[in-house]
Protein backbone atom coordinates (compact mmCIF):
# COMPACT_ATOMS: atom_id res chain seq x y z
CA UNK A 1 0.00 0.00 0.00
CA UNK A 2 1.25 3.48 -0.81
CA UNK A 3 2.04 5.96 1.94
CA UNK A 4 -1.50 7.25 1.93
CA UNK A 5 -2.50 7.90 5.54
CA UNK A 6 -5.99 8.92 4.40
CA UNK A 7 -6.83 5.43 3.06
CA UNK A 8 -9.45 3.55 5.03
CA UNK A 9 -9.76 -0.07 3.95
CA UNK A 10 -13.47 -0.16 4.87
CA UNK A 11 -14.69 2.89 2.92
CA UNK A 12 -14.91 1.26 -0.51
CA UNK A 13 -16.38 -2.08 0.70
CA UNK A 14 -19.02 -0.30 2.80
CA UNK A 15 -19.97 2.06 -0.03
CA UNK A 16 -20.23 -0.80 -2.51
CA UNK A 17 -22.07 -2.94 0.03
CA UNK A 18 -24.79 -0.30 0.21
CA UNK A 19 -24.82 0.15 -3.58
CA UNK A 20 -25.21 -3.59 -4.17
CA UNK A 21 -27.84 -3.69 -1.41
CA UNK A 22 -29.89 -1.10 -3.28
CA UNK A 23 -29.56 -3.12 -6.49
CA UNK A 24 -30.57 -6.27 -4.58
CA UNK A 25 -33.58 -4.51 -3.07
CA UNK A 26 -34.68 -3.28 -6.49
CA UNK A 27 -34.34 -6.75 -8.00
CA UNK A 28 -36.23 -8.36 -5.11
CA UNK A 29 -39.01 -5.79 -5.40
CA UNK A 30 -39.29 -6.17 -9.18
CA UNK A 31 -39.38 -9.94 -8.85
CA UNK A 32 -41.92 -9.89 -6.01
CA UNK A 33 -44.25 -7.36 -7.58
CA UNK A 34 -44.13 -8.28 -11.24
CA UNK A 35 -42.53 -11.66 -11.87
CA UNK A 36 -43.28 -13.97 -8.96
CA UNK A 37 -46.69 -15.11 -10.16
CA UNK A 38 -46.17 -14.66 -13.92
CA UNK A 39 -42.62 -15.73 -14.74
CA UNK A 40 -43.07 -19.42 -14.04
CA UNK A 41 -40.45 -21.81 -12.78
CA UNK A 42 -37.83 -21.16 -15.47
CA UNK A 43 -38.34 -17.41 -15.32
CA UNK A 44 -37.87 -17.43 -11.56
CA UNK A 45 -34.72 -19.53 -11.83
CA UNK A 46 -33.35 -17.37 -14.62
CA UNK A 47 -34.01 -14.19 -12.67
CA UNK A 48 -32.33 -15.68 -9.60
CA UNK A 49 -29.25 -16.67 -11.58
CA UNK A 50 -29.15 -13.22 -13.22
CA UNK A 51 -29.38 -11.52 -9.80
CA UNK A 52 -26.61 -13.68 -8.36
CA UNK A 53 -24.26 -13.11 -11.31
CA UNK A 54 -24.91 -9.36 -11.21
CA UNK A 55 -24.09 -9.32 -7.49
CA UNK A 56 -20.84 -11.21 -8.08
CA UNK A 57 -19.86 -8.85 -10.92
CA UNK A 58 -20.49 -5.83 -8.71
CA UNK A 59 -18.43 -7.39 -5.91
CA UNK A 60 -15.66 -7.98 -8.43
CA UNK A 61 -15.80 -4.32 -9.49
CA UNK A 62 -15.58 -3.32 -5.83
CA UNK A 63 -12.53 -5.52 -5.30
CA UNK A 64 -10.85 -4.02 -8.36
CA UNK A 65 -11.54 -0.50 -7.06
CA UNK A 66 -10.11 -1.51 -3.68
CA UNK A 67 -6.95 -2.82 -5.37
CA UNK A 68 -6.61 0.41 -7.36
CA UNK A 69 -7.05 2.48 -4.20
CA UNK A 70 -4.29 0.44 -2.55
CA UNK A 71 -1.81 1.38 -5.26
CA UNK A 72 -2.59 -1.43 -7.69
CA UNK A 73 -1.54 -4.25 -5.39
CA UNK A 74 -3.62 -6.26 -2.96
CA UNK A 75 -3.10 -9.53 -1.11
CA UNK A 76 -5.65 -12.31 -1.13
CA UNK A 77 -6.45 -11.59 2.53
CA UNK A 78 -7.00 -7.87 1.88
CA UNK A 79 -9.16 -8.58 -1.17
CA UNK A 80 -11.28 -11.17 0.61
CA UNK A 81 -11.66 -8.94 3.68
CA UNK A 82 -13.03 -6.15 1.47
CA UNK A 83 -15.40 -8.53 -0.32
CA UNK A 84 -16.55 -10.03 2.99
CA UNK A 85 -17.37 -6.61 4.48
CA UNK A 86 -19.51 -5.87 1.42
CA UNK A 87 -21.18 -9.27 1.68
CA UNK A 88 -22.10 -8.62 5.33
CA UNK A 89 -23.65 -5.26 4.43
CA UNK A 90 -25.54 -6.75 1.48
CA UNK A 91 -26.96 -9.66 3.48
CA UNK A 92 -27.95 -7.58 6.51
CA UNK A 93 -29.61 -4.81 4.48
CA UNK A 94 -31.32 -7.29 2.16
CA UNK A 95 -32.65 -9.38 5.06
CA UNK A 96 -33.96 -6.29 6.82
CA UNK A 97 -35.68 -5.11 3.64
CA UNK A 98 -37.14 -8.55 2.93
CA UNK A 99 -38.61 -8.59 6.44
CA UNK A 100 -40.10 -5.12 6.02
CA UNK A 101 -41.38 -6.00 2.54
CA UNK A 102 -43.05 -9.27 3.52
CA UNK A 103 -44.48 -7.84 6.74
CA UNK A 104 -45.79 -4.42 5.73
CA UNK A 105 -45.37 -3.70 2.00
CA UNK A 106 -46.68 -6.99 0.58
CA UNK A 107 -48.15 -9.15 3.35
CA UNK A 108 -49.45 -11.58 0.68
CA UNK A 109 -45.88 -12.35 -0.42
CA UNK A 110 -45.85 -15.77 1.24
CA UNK A 111 -49.25 -16.64 -0.22
CA UNK A 112 -47.87 -15.86 -3.69
CA UNK A 113 -44.82 -17.98 -2.89
CA UNK A 114 -47.03 -20.89 -1.87
CA UNK A 115 -49.08 -20.50 -5.08
CA UNK A 116 -45.90 -20.43 -7.16
CA UNK A 117 -44.75 -23.71 -5.57
CA UNK A 118 -48.04 -25.37 -6.39
CA UNK A 119 -47.89 -24.07 -9.97
CA UNK A 120 -44.39 -25.52 -10.36
CA UNK A 121 -45.69 -28.98 -9.52
CA UNK A 122 -48.44 -28.62 -12.11
CA UNK A 123 -45.92 -27.37 -14.72
CA UNK A 124 -43.77 -30.41 -14.06
CA UNK A 125 -46.75 -32.69 -14.66
CA UNK A 126 -47.52 -33.63 -11.07
CA UNK A 127 -50.86 -35.11 -10.12
CA UNK A 128 -53.28 -34.00 -7.37
CA UNK A 129 -51.41 -35.90 -4.63
CA UNK A 130 -48.10 -34.36 -5.67
CA UNK A 131 -49.71 -30.91 -5.69
CA UNK A 132 -51.08 -31.40 -2.17
CA UNK A 133 -47.72 -32.66 -0.94
CA UNK A 134 -45.98 -29.64 -2.49
CA UNK A 135 -48.50 -27.31 -0.85
CA UNK A 136 -47.84 -28.91 2.56
CA UNK A 137 -44.07 -28.67 2.10
CA UNK A 138 -44.37 -25.09 0.88
CA UNK A 139 -46.42 -24.19 3.95
CA UNK A 140 -43.83 -25.79 6.25
CA UNK A 141 -40.99 -24.03 4.46
CA UNK A 142 -42.76 -20.67 4.58
CA UNK A 143 -43.39 -20.99 8.31
CA UNK A 144 -39.67 -21.66 8.82
CA UNK A 145 -38.76 -18.66 6.64
CA UNK A 146 -41.05 -16.37 8.64
CA UNK A 147 -39.44 -17.24 11.98
CA UNK A 148 -36.45 -15.40 13.40
CA UNK A 149 -34.43 -18.62 13.31
CA UNK A 150 -35.36 -19.18 9.68
CA UNK A 151 -34.32 -15.66 8.74
CA UNK A 152 -31.06 -16.08 10.64
CA UNK A 153 -30.36 -19.40 8.89
CA UNK A 154 -31.15 -17.79 5.53
CA UNK A 155 -28.74 -14.96 6.27
CA UNK A 156 -25.99 -17.37 7.34
CA UNK A 157 -26.52 -19.50 4.22
CA UNK A 158 -26.29 -16.36 2.05
CA UNK A 159 -23.09 -15.25 3.78
CA UNK A 160 -21.52 -18.69 3.27
CA UNK A 161 -22.58 -18.96 -0.38
CA UNK A 162 -21.47 -15.43 -1.25
CA UNK A 163 -18.20 -15.96 0.65
CA UNK A 164 -17.37 -19.05 -1.40
CA UNK A 165 -17.62 -16.91 -4.51
CA UNK A 166 -15.85 -14.11 -2.62
CA UNK A 167 -12.82 -16.39 -2.35
CA UNK A 168 -12.82 -16.72 -6.13
CA UNK A 169 -13.14 -12.95 -6.58
CA UNK A 170 -10.26 -12.36 -4.14
CA UNK A 171 -8.09 -14.90 -5.96
CA UNK A 172 -8.78 -13.17 -9.28
CA UNK A 173 -8.04 -9.59 -8.12
CA UNK A 174 -5.03 -10.24 -5.90
CA UNK A 175 -1.82 -8.84 -7.23
CA UNK A 176 1.46 -9.24 -5.43
CA UNK A 177 3.77 -6.24 -5.21
CA UNK A 178 6.93 -6.95 -7.23
CA UNK A 179 10.16 -7.44 -5.29
CA UNK A 180 11.72 -4.23 -6.60
CA UNK A 181 8.77 -2.14 -5.30
CA UNK A 182 8.65 -3.58 -1.78
CA UNK A 183 9.74 -1.23 0.99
Amino acid sequence: MENNTEFNRFTIPLRWGFIVSIVSILLFTIYSMFMMTTAGMWGAMGFGVFSFILTMLLLGAMAMQQRKAMGGFITFKEAFSAVFVSILVIVIVSQLYATVYTTWIDPEYYDKSREMSENMVVQLGGDEDASELAAAKAEESIEKQKSFGGKLMGALFSIILYSLFGFIIAAVVKRKRPEHLQA
